[in-house]
């Protein structure tokens, strides 16, 4: 007997946010295994799944903010009573506060909980407050990592066992084939031409520390030739306390010359850039799970991470981990990977066995058993008002 689940397909409209390919690779996965029948549930028609059941926001809540919050605490309920399903599964950070279904709820971070920069102003903390309760009443909860699901637990006071870490994989298309007119291409846009690559695109928010690896690549530039350029992709996001200006860092320094800021690429361009890359460089201090560094691997680029949160679960022993803010540390890492060929193969190696433990089959399969637990799962009792609020944001 198959099992009928509804799953929040809210996040379909933003393709490339991370929720958005979560979704949309879990959703093609599961749908492969023949335990599960899902029903896409939306509050509004998408392109991509033209058989979802649509249930829209009402009218008169003009502000897209609003409609979001009505289609998290309202509008999935009463889609997934329409459709019929016997568990619903949402995806991202927004459990509802009314759940006569079972649910099942990814986090794939609480990061806005653990850092205060990241929880918004008045409005956004009194969404976290609401998400967080929702949470804490879901019969599953998904987390990504171990470290993330130890921090779920910790700041939402959930109960131990009914977190789950469940792995990500890499999106379709990621692999050390290399695309040699696209990468002859985007060293021809960007004046790359014979130069060795050390590369980034994990975002520029301060949690992701670039700042650090501009310090570290000063230092690598000094002491090898001139041919050692820095690609840094990605876009800020218009917050300036989250996302600082790093061009003066890079003039300060005096590797602006060897400095590229890309900007926003394509999933095309990022696989070539990773492909070209001599190195690349993960050095932020906080993550959910850390997909580009597995990217990065499946693509065949040595890899130098810093050995904080959960990134070490991903990158294994096969790149070369430094404490998270260690200039110093970072630069040597950057130079053995850029001088010691012998070890830049190795890592290559180690890189690409490692990605073949993360596969979207493994993670829908693992994800299933979680459909078929919240089935049958004793509905939580509800917390008491007193405890509803995460005393990471009570400031």
């Amino acid at each position: 007997m198959t099992l009928r689940v509804g799953f929040d397909g809210a996040m379909l409209r933003a393709p490339h946010t991370g929720s958005g390919q979560y979704s949309a690779a879990l959703i093609a996965a599961v749908r492969e295994l023949p335990e599960i029948t899902m029903t896409v549930l939306s509050p509004a028609p998408l392109p991509t799944e033209p058989t979802a059941l649509v249930v829209s926001p009402p009218r008169l809540l003009t502000r897209e903010r609003m409609r979001k919050v009505w289609w998290e605490q309202i509008g999935i309920g009463r889609a997934a009573r329409q459709a019929g399903v016997a568990v619903v599964h949402i995806p991202y950070f927004a459990a509802p506060l009314r759940q006569a279904i079972p649910h099942v709820v990814t986090v794939h971070d609480v990061i806005p909980l653990l850092i205060p920069a990241y929880a918004g102003g008045r409005a956004m903390r009194a969404y976290l407050r609401l998400v967080s309760a929702g949470t804490r009443r879901a019969a599953q909860v998904i987390a990504d990592s171990e470290c993330s699901r130890r921090d779920a637990i910790r700041v939402l006071a959930l109960d131990d066992e009914r977190v789950t870490t469940i792995p990500l994989a890499m999106p379709a298309g990621y692999g050390a084939t290399r695309d040699a007119r696209m990468i002859a291409r985007l060293r021809d846009r960007y004046g790359l031409h014979d130069a060795r690559i050390v590369f980034n695109v994990a975002g520029l928010d301060v949690r992701k520390d670039v700042a650090t690896l501009l310090r570290a690549f000063a230092r690598v530039s000094a002491e090898l030739d001139d041919t050692v350029r820095l690609v840094i992709g990605g876009v800020a996001h218009g917050n300036a306390a989250l996302y600082p200006d790093l061009v003066p860092l890079a003039r300060e320094l005096g590797i602006a010359d060897h400095v590229s800021f890309i900007g926003a690429i394509s999933d095309e361009e990022k696989v070539a850039f990773y492909q070209m890359a001599d190195c690349y460089v993960a050095p932020s201090r906080y993550e959910g799970f850390g997909l580009t560094p597995l990217e990065a691997m499946a693509c065949g680029a040595p890899v130098v991470a810093a050995d904080a949160s959960c990134t070490p679960e991903v990158v294994g022993d096969a790149g070369l981990l430094v404490a998270p803010g260690d200039v110093a540390g970072f630069a040597a890492a950057i130079v053995r990977v850029l001088s010691d060929e012998a070890l830049a193969r190795q890592l290559r190696q180690q890189g690409c066995d490692r990605t073949r433990q993360f596969s979207w089959e493994r993670t829908a399969t693992a994800t299933c058993a979680i459909y078929q637990r919240a089935r049958t799962a004793t509905k939580p009792e509800m917390m008491q008002a007193s405890g509803e609020q995460p005393a990471e944001i009570i400031r």
